[in-house]
């Protein structure tokens, strides 16, 4: 079931809908879940958009997330500059997913998946 399921993380603006500026960069994209490190925000990179830099103490950010069962392009909608809100959401602009392609075969299958974010 695991090598079935398609995961995409991006830097959001906080409704966790992917939009066109936010998919120039995705932290991880439309492949199937692994292990992994990755940095969001350091004297490297920032995800963001931001010079890279550490994030200033205090500050909010945003990562959103999507996953499929069976095949998805992740195709981002129109920025529209709402950030999270009632008319701005995944319920209203969801991820496309087709599982049609997909059997029987993972009805009695399960999996977790432990994710954690660590801030140094």
């Amino acid at each position: 079931m695991a090598s079935n399921l398609r995961f995409t993380w991006w830097a959001d603006d906080g409704d966790n809908v992917l939009e066109d500026d936010e998919d120039e960069d995705p932290i991880h994209q439309n492949v199937p879940l692994g292990t992994g490190t990755v940095a969001l925000a350091d004297s490297q990179v920032n995800i963001w958009g931001d010079t890279p830099t550490p994030l200033p103490g205090g500050s909010t950010r945003y990562i959103a997330k999507a996953w499929c069962f069976g095949e998805s392009e992740f195709d981002p909608y129109d920025q529209d500059g709402l950030g999270s809100g009632n008319n701005n959401s995944p319920v209203q602009r969801p991820v496309v997913c087709d599982g049609e392609d997909e059997d029987n075969m993972t009805q009695t299958d399960s999996f977790t998946a432990d994710i954690s974010f660590r801030a140094v």
